[in-house]
């Protein structure tokens, strides 16, 4: 981040006083969402990075790591959401099923990563389709805080930011289920 990007809103609560002044997030922690995007198409496909860039695992890692970026919340053992209406699938599925509340279909898996905090939502995620052979990368990051005040819990997630992101991951959906493929892809890895 440079100078300018490590001050964000126009004031924040700080102990439940409110400071009228930009909040510095040069503290915070960072991670670009393109540095993200590549991170995450390593983690997928580790057989196409550069060697430099290989990351050090297992493939019993990556099998853990496959199962957990796909789970969703009424698959996970430990722990336990029972709740299916306060945890749907899309509960942290943005992309598509964000702004959702019934169940996404089996032939689709999302490996993803999502953050929400102070007005942002992040996905970062790989997309795929076993029954229409369909898979892709998709990552977006969006700003959501009318009333520019940080950490006030006073953010348009649930009115704004899941319904783009959600309308966003199906329009890139409708587009790749459209677009002719010559290769169909192995899904082998993923699905057990």
């Amino acid at each position: 981040m440079n100078s300018k990007e490590n001050f964000i809103g126009d004031s924040y609560l700080l102990d439940g006083e409110k400071i009228d002044n930009q909040m510095d997030f040069s503290q915070k922690n960072y991670f670009k969402l393109m540095d993200q995007h590549r991170f995450l198409q390593q983690v997928i496909f580790p057989e196409l990075s550069n060697k430099e860039d290989t990351l050090l695992l297992t493939q019993r890692d990556y099998k853990f790591l496959y199962e957990w970026m796909s789970k969703l919340p009424k698959d996970s053992e430990y722990p336990t959401y029972p709740d299916y209406k306060q945890f749907p699938d899309g509960f942290c599925k943005f992309f598509m099923f964000g702004d959702r509340n019934d169940y996404m279909p089996s032939n689709i898996r999302i490996y993803n990563k999502v953050g929400m905090a102070y007005g942002f939502l992040i996905d970062n995620a790989y997309i795929i389709d076993t029954d229409s052979g369909l898979e892709f990368f998709l990552s977006a990051v969006i700003y959501v805080n009318s009333n520019g005040v940080l950490n006030d819990d006073d953010y348009e997630y649930e009115e704004l930011g899941l319904p783009f992101l959600s309308a966003l991951g199906k329009k890139i959906y409708e587009y790749e289920i459209s677009r002719e493929r010559k290769i169909r892809p192995d899904f082998s890895r993923f699905i057990h």
